[in-house]
């Protein structure tokens, strides 16, 4: 645990709230032993998470209220809180007029009613005042009448779904620990707060640190020796406790291979890494250089053939492993839109020429492929006309549908916004594209 929140954890008595930062992945775990510590064993039914962007303050104590549905304790796990993580907030005006730039109008519906809960008006009350009222308390020229009523008439839950996530500052969940601390007992509901990283110094934060146990899971930062010897610790903890030490060269050259931005790629090769040891006690450089990590881009290419084949498990897999290799979830986001293209240029040829996807391949390669070639130079698709016959075979033969692979471009633009703002983990926003579009 870093020094300054290991200050913050002096009491030893048991306290109402666990309070981790750190990757999910990495965190995961600690989570859920603190949980069934609290329930039980098997009482998964009876832990709820919650993600503090999609519900408010209010909604989490009502949650901890609530008994469980097969007993009377109750866990929940309330993710990246907005209080705790705020920083330099952006104008939501600005976030909506963006939105509604792009188009992406259930988005803008949320932030439509985020704007309006900040001026005071609540779910039920929105029915009651007309859109140019509504427009009039947003005190922007970007944003006209009509807008507003398109987002009123087609996606007003959204609207209230922003309406709904008002007041979360803080302090209903703040007193809600201090009722439970002064009696020293948890009662019968118990909060885990959940951050993906460290937060800013804030008075708020020191106050739930007080109130809850702190664990630091987050690896050591900075380019100076005592992070370096910091990080080299926490690895050689993480053997200690699976039986095993490391010599000094083959730490570096471990870390050199998976990197030091991500506790979960580093916790798992080290996994693998004591696999492949069996019963040896120290792991040398020559272990280190034998681990079995896939390269790079072969791995895209696993994950882009998953995706045009829909094959849902393979690229989880594949997606699994680039993200524990430290790929950017941009790059691979990049690289499934690449696929996406040129799966539609192929089949939008293929149907402009009415070529059926289901001839063999030599037709294709002598009689069709010639014809495609020119139609995609004739609507500048150069590089495409230049593909090897047998990739455009396959690709033609790729079973998502033309209108399909049109949602999924539409959609990339809101996956691009999301993985650059949203605080949900990038793979669980790549994940769900996945299981949209592969199942």
């Amino acid at each position: 645990m870093c020094p300054e929140l290991k200050k913050m954890d002096k009491k030893k008595h048991e306290k109402p709230g666990l309070l981790v930062v750190g990757e999910w992945q990495a965190v995961k775990k600690k989570c859920l032993e603190k949980a069934f510590q609290f329930l039980g064993e098997n009482e998964k039914d009876n832990i709820t998470i919650l993600r503090g962007e999609e519900v408010s303050e209010a909604q989490v104590i009502e949650a901890l209220k609530t008994r469980g549905l097969f007993g009377n304790r109750k866990v929940v796990i309330y993710q990246n809180p907005d209080f705790l993580l705020a920083g330099k907030k952006k104008d939501p005006v600005k976030k909506l007029v963006g939105a509604l730039e792009r188009s992406q109008m259930k988005r803008a519906a949320r932030l439509l009613g985020s704007v309006l809960a900040e001026k005071g008006l609540y779910p039920d009350t929105i029915s009651n005042h007309e859109p140019h009222e509504l427009l009039s308390l947003l005190e922007t020229d970007a944003i006209n009448i009509e807008q507003v009523q398109e987002l009123l008439a087609y996606h007003l839950k959204e609207v209230q779904k922003g309406l709904e996530t008002r007041g979360s500052d803080g302090h209903l969940l703040l007193n809600w620990l201090k009722k439970r601390d002064k009696v020293n007992r948890p009662g019968n509901s118990f909060v885990i707060i959940y951050l993906s990283q460290k937060p800013p110094a804030s008075t708020i934060f020191k106050k739930f640190a007080e109130l809850c146990h702190v664990e630091n899971l987050t690896l050591p930062t900075g380019k100076g020796q005592e992070a370096k010897a910091q990080l080299h610790l926490f690895v050689r903890d993480m053997l200690k406790e699976q039986g095993k030490e490391i010599d000094s060269p083959a730490l570096e050259r471990f870390l050199q291979l998976v990197g030091t931005g991500s506790v979960s790629a580093i916790r798992n090769e080290l996994l693998k890494l004591v696999h492949l040891c069996g019963e040896k006690g120290r792991i040398s450089v020559q272990d280190v250089e034998s681990l079995v990590v896939r390269h790079k881009e072969e791995e895209i290419f696993r994950l882009t053939e998953a995706f045009r084949q829909k094959r849902l498990g393979q690229a989880l897999e594949s997606l699994d492993l680039l993200i524990e290799q430290n790929i950017h979830p941009l790059a691979l986001l990049s690289a499934i839109r690449n696929s996406v293209l040129r799966i539609l240029a192929i089949k939008a040829a293929a149907n402009t020429l009415q070529i059926s996807p289901g001839c063999p391949y030599n037709q294709f390669k002598n009689t069709c492929w010639p014809d495609m070639k020119k139609t995609l130079s004739k609507y500048s698709a150069t590089s495409l006309s230049k593909m090897h016959p047998y990739s455009a075979f396959i690709h033609l033969g790729s079973p998502h549908k033309i209108p399909t692979l049109y949602d999924m471009i539409e959609e990339m633009a809101e996956l691009d916004l999301a993985l650059k703002g949203s605080k949900l983990d990038p793979r669980v926003i790549i994940e769900k594209f996945f299981f949209k579009y592969l199942s």
